[in-house]
């Protein structure tokens, strides 16, 4: 050491012996909080610029005095002896222990971090003490404290502590274990992060919107559990923890939705059940894992979570539904007040909101999924809410209010709104029957809500076969559903396929561990090449000992390409084994248990066959398919395993121009044997499907003749303005369209005022006689088909008598091509009646000639000859040149009708006799043009008749 260097520890000594030298300060330090600490040792850590110091002193009835040298001090460490801990300190600032990790994240200097040391756990804070009077003063509130160590490497593939843990809580770890200090009473809030790129990741990442985990973002990639650690737990793996901290979370998102659905009244039982499935899968987890059993302790972490995951969206998928159907029976209400106004004399408008206000108020009262969507609207639940769930909600909510709020208050001027509101209009002259018919309508609209629905059902087979095991058999089911969507005018497949896929490993060690089980038989498969006599085959093997085999089982396939049969010997892997039968498809293998050996893959190219042997010839890498458990399974075992592992998932892709939407549904399949069968259970999957009673059609029928009854008393009372309407030219099409309307008026307010009302019924009387889950949409459909079809059809009848009144033949009413070509000429009819008017018929005819000339494509009229017979109009030719995508010269022969139940008839032909491809081409168009032209012949003569009357 250099000699102008040799004085300075000498130096430093000097100082420090000097600096307690200083004017000394009393400390008073009161202690509260457990009892025991106030009369244990303290040893305090204090600093003051760069000098650090340690002083002790023994509490007596909680109090002690310390002496100070320092002029402004800083506290910042004690610790107790005895096993406590300061969990407070107090003096001119104030720092506290907080087991929330994200409670003063970024505060730490407010924090009162707890250490284990060599020499005890010791609280390590900045506070500097207050000053009272001539003293100083600091407060420190002490507790018992416990270690809880943490196996951070005994564990789960993508787990770890979430990093800023470490140093928010000063964990300490040696040799892999994490230790942790905790006061009693306190939980800890430990961050555990998980890799999204894992299997867990991933189940975990469809729960994050649940509170199950959380992104951290910036630096931090991954999710984020927030896993509490309480004195009393146990020393386990951090997966333990893991597995934990999303059951609490999970129960704690569960009991909120519990609650928020008892207040409202929504019934979500069934949501709640299969979630209740999924904790029951993570307590189980959360056993293995504490005994240390990690890979059972994983499976059943997996399983667990994704039966949540699929709980849980199906629950906010229906809570999603409950605000476009809120909106649709807004928007109900509010035709249906309209209409009650419409029918009023008086006060329209007010009576129309006064109905509104009252129906709207009504429903946000009675009916449960009503007040579900008011209360979903709220922000902080939308933010739980499946973002994809929600926006196809929301985005098919908005297109639905659009469509039906654009049909009921579309402007008046179009055919349809004004048939409508005519309608409406003589409705106000006839009440008494109006009224009756549409409250007829109405109440079966309503009631039909109980038995007809469209929605989603869970398919749930059952097979059963003669057995004389006794206990449980255990597959894993697979139903995958592919829906390729190319588009409307496409060919689209719908595509469904069943499978069995293995049971992972800690999924046979947690079933073969039951406390019922006394022994256990599995099915594994696995591909191995098959040797006789230096043939070789590819082959799947079975390796089972749940069979009475003698020897291996052969397939007809792989027994012909190898040349064996009963008594030969082939070689498995280099092992040799007699073959004891051959079968032609593994259905014909029975198990133990009694069913058939089913549960196996498809022996698809390049594989020649199956070859079922004994357990102990099972090739490398083999994976358990099925598990058999011997004993006496506790009541409903079966039932619960299959519920417990339902789940499903879904996504949409897009490939090749098409949209593929693919969903899977994985079910164990438990087959349970006692009593001399076996009854196996899976549930295949959900599927979109029609729900009713057939005898509902009787209900229908009636609902239809009720609208035919009413319909052809009004035809009776109207007979005389359907005539003065056809008098001024109106078309029997057009009388028709009249009664149509009305017909499907009657549909309407009745199905929208039954659709109301079916609303307050159902939310009266919530048991229904449907299987399905009905979708949002599946009461507006059964309103159409309840309501508006079966008006329809009791229309058609009272139409049809209708065009008759005004039509004098039923050759009217034939249904007759628009255009028919032939290899020289063209035909069509027109429906225009010419009785005792052909004279006048024929100057219109003529009058086309003065037209001006289209300015794009239509005809242009050059010459027009009548011809007579007896003194009569025959016929009347046109020449005429037509332009569209093609120009020709046509020459138009318009034969009119001799008696009055004919109709016009118009022919084309070419006027130099040579029929051209131009002739063909414009023939549709042009016929249609000239009976357009033809048609208007009705408004002429009404405009030249008024004309006449102005001048008379």
């Amino acid at each position: 050491m250099p000699r102008g260097l040799a004085w300075l520890p000498l130096i430093l000594a000097l100082l420090a012996v000097l600096a307690p030298a200083a004017p000394q300060q009393v400390l008073v330090v009161r202690v509260s909080g457990d009892p025991g600490a106030a009369n244990a040792k303290l040893h305090l850590s204090f600093s003051a610029g760069n000098v650090t110091w340690a002083e002790s002193c023994t509490l007596a009835g909680g109090v002690c005095e310390v002496p100070v040298g320092a002029e402004a001090p800083t506290v910042v460490g004690a610790r107790f002896e005895g096993g406590y801990a300061a969990v407070r300190v107090r003096g001119a600032g104030e720092a506290s222990w907080s087991g929330d990790f994200w409670q003063g994240f970024w505060r730490p200097e407010l924090q009162v971090s707890l250490v284990l040391t060599d020499r005890g756990v010791e609280a390590r804070f900045r506070v500097q003490p207050d000053r009272v009077g001539g003293r100083l003063s600091l407060e420190i509130e002490a507790r018992k404290v416990c270690v809880i160590a943490i196996n951070t490497s005994a564990g789960i593939e993508g787990v770890d502590v979430f990093f800023p843990s470490r140093w928010r809580f000063a964990a300490r770890e040696v040799n892999e274990t994490l230790y942790v200090v905790v006061p009693q009473g306190a939980q800890l809030q430990l961050g555990v992060s998980v890799s999204e790129s894992t299997e867990l990741g991933r189940l975990l990442a469809r729960i994050v919107s649940y509170g199950a985990a959380q992104r951290p973002g910036g630096l931090w990639r991954g999710l984020v559990v927030t896993c509490p650690v309480a004195c009393g737990d146990p020393n386990a793996s951090l997966a333990y923890f893991l597995a934990r901290g999303v059951r609490l979370a999970l129960e704690s998102y569960l009991a909120g939705e519990r609650s928020l659905a008892s207040r409202i009244g929504y019934d979500v039982s069934a949501y709640l059940e299969d979630a209740e499935f999924a904790l029951v899968a993570l307590r189980e987890s959360e056993s293995a894992l504490a005994r240390g059993d990690a890979e059972v302790g994983r499976a059943l972490l997996e399983r667990g979570l994704a039966k949540a995951a699929s709980a849980l969206d199906s629950l906010n998928q229906a809570k999603a539904d409950s605000v476009p159907s809120l909106l649709f029976l807004l928007v109900f209400t509010l035709f249906l007040s309209l209409i009650v106004g419409n029918l009023a004399e008086r006060r329209r408008g007010l009576v129309a909101t006064a109905v509104f206000a009252g129906l709207a108020l009504a429903e946000l009262a009675l009916i449960p999924y009503a007040r579900m969507a008011f209360v979903y609207l709220d922000p902080a639940t939308l933010r739980r809410a499946s973002p994809s769930s929600l926006t196809l909600a929301l985005v098919t909510a908005a297109l639905g209010l659009a469509i039906v709020a654009a049909f009921a208050l579309g402007a008046k001027g179009t055919a349809l709104s004004d048939f409508f509101w005519y309608s409406v209009k003589s409705m106000r002259r006839r009440r008494l029957r109006a009224l009756l018919t549409i409250a007829t309508v109405a109440v079966v609209t309503a009631v039909s809500g109980a038995f007809l629905a469209l929605g989603s059902s869970t398919v749930v087979r059952e097979e059963v076969y003669p057995s004389g095991f006794r206990g449980l058999s255990v597959s894993r089911h697979l139903t995958t559903t592919m829906y390729i969507f190319r588009g409307l005018d496409q060919a689209n497949e719908y595509i469904v396929a069943e499978s069995y896929v293995p049971l992972s490993q800690g999924e046979v060690e947690w079933l073969s561990k039951a406390g019922w089980v006394q022994r256990v038989y599995i099915v594994l498969v696995g591909r191995a090449v098959v040797e006789r006599n230096g043939s070789r085959a590819l082959a799947l093997v079975v390796a089972t000992n749940a069979t009475k085999l003698g020897g291996a089982l052969v397939s007809a396939s792989l027994a012909e390409r190898l040349g064996v049969g009963v008594g030969s010997a082939v070689s498995v892997a280099g092992r040799r084994v007699a073959v004891a039968g051959v079968f032609n498809s593994t259905s014909d293998v029975k198990l133990l248990d009694g069913s058939p050996l089913a549960e196996i893959p498809p022996a698809n190219p390049p594989l020649q066959g199956v070859l079922v042997v004994p357990v102990e010839l099972a090739p490398r890498g083999a994976q358990v398919y099925k598990v058999l458990l011997e004993g006496d399974p506790p009541k409903g075992w079966r039932d619960s395993l299959v519920r417990m592992s339902y789940t499903w998932s879904g996504n949409t892709t897009t490939s090749g121009g098409a949209q593929v939407t693919t969903h899977v549904y994985e079910s164990y399949r438990v087959c349970e044997a006692g009593g001399g069968s076996s009854s196996c259970l899976v549930v295949v999957g959900e599927f979109v499907q029609a729900s009713g009673v057939p005898e509902f059609a009787v209900v229908l029928l009636l609902s239809s003749m009720v609208v035919a009854i009413s319909l052809l008393g009004s035809m009776h009372e109207r007979g005389r303005e359907y005539s003065t309407v056809s008098a001024l030219g109106a078309s029997p099409a057009y009388v028709s369209a009249i009664v149509l309307v009305e017909g499907l008026s009657y549909g309407i307010l009745g199905g929208v005022a039954g659709y109301v009302l079916g609303q307050f019924l159902q939310a009266l009387v919530p048991a229904k006689a449907v299987a399905v889950r009905p979708s949002a949409f599946s009461p507006m459909l059964a309103t159409i088909v309840v309501a508006i079809v079966p008006s329809f059809l009791g229309s058609l009848i009272p139409a049809r008598e209708a065009a008759l009144r005004v039509v004098p033949s039923r050759l009217m009413l034939r249904k007759q091509a628009e255009v028919r070509v032939y290899e020289d000429m063209a035909e069509a009819s027109v429906p225009l009646r010419i009785t005792g008017d052909s004279e006048e018929f024929a100057e219109y005819v003529k009058s086309l000639v003065n037209r001006p000339p289209p300015v794009g494509w239509g005809p242009i009229y050059m010459r027009v000859d009548v011809r007579r017979r007896d003194g009569r109009v025959e016929l009347i030719e046109a020449l005429v040149s037509f332009r569209s995508e093609r120009a020709a010269m046509f020459l138009a022969k318009i034969y009119v009708p001799r008696g009055p139940g004919e109709t016009v008839r118009v022919v084309a032909a070419s006027p130099t006799g040579e029929w051209t491809i131009d002739h063909k081409a414009c023939a549709t168009d042009f016929l249609t043009a000239l009976r357009d032209d033809l048609l208007r012949y009705v408004e002429w003569k009404k405009e030249r008749a008024k004309r006449a009357a102005a001048k008379a």
